[in-house]
This record gives C-alpha cells, sequence and structure tokens, in this order.
C-alpha cells in the first residue's frame, strides 16, 4: 500500500541588511569564495 503525503508549502522572505545594520560580506568575499571553489571544489584530483 502506498502512503501519499502532502508538501506544506511557505513563502520565505529575505532582506539584505546594511553596513549599518552589521553586514559583514563585501563582493571582496565573493570573489574569493568562487577562487577557493574553483581551486578546491571542482579538481579532479582526489587526496
Amino acid at each position: 500500500m502506498e502512503r501519499r503525503l502532502a508538501r506544506a508549502r511557505s513563502v520565505v522572505s529575505y532582506f539584505d541588511r546594511t553596513y549599518a545594520e552589521g553586514k559583514k560580506f563585501s563582493w571582496k568575499d565573493g570573489v574569493r569564495a568562487h577562487w577557493c571553489l574553483v581551486r578546491y571544489g571542482f579538481s579532479s584530483r582526489k587526496n
């Protein structure tokens, strides 16, 4: 017997914080994250 479950949907909203409100990330952090993904995340070499 197959049991079906109902999915619940909820709305998620997000508002960016400003630097005055405590924003801690800048575009430089995004560049660093992409560099780390390229260097470590997508490498085909296994350690």
